[in-house]
């Protein structure tokens, strides 16, 4: 048995003046934000944690998100969980993901 579809009225305060770049908008906001948590469920398990204490799942929470967008940052051709596999067996290649230049460009 599904569940009977609802619908929901948002309404948002904007500059733009049309309402089909206006949806863009917002389309590409929740696109770049159900990408980012498909991410860190499928890849991170992060639905399976169960940490009670707020602050320890605030930490982990950021601790994955950090982790994402270094290994996204790594120039190597892989999938985020390969790139985790690769830095779980290779420490050559952990050092060039942690290290790696493209995070902080600006640093001397």
């Amino acid at each position: 048995m599904g569940k009977e579809p609802t619908s929901e009225i948002r309404y948002y305060i904007t500059s733009l003046t049309s309402v089909e770049d206006a949806a863009a908008a917002v389309r590409t906001h929740w696109g770049v934000e159900n990408n980012l948590h498909w991410v860190l469920d499928v890849v991170f398990k992060e639905d399976d944690w169960k940490t009670k204490d707020a602050t320890s799942a605030t930490n982990l929470a950021t601790i994955r998100r950090f982790t994402y967008n270094i290994l996204k940052a790594h120039p190597a051709q892989f999938t985020t969980p390969i790139k985790r596999y690769m830095c779980s067996l290779n420490l050559d290649f952990l050092e060039s993901v942690v290290l790696n230049p493209n995070l902080f460009p600006d640093l001397p």
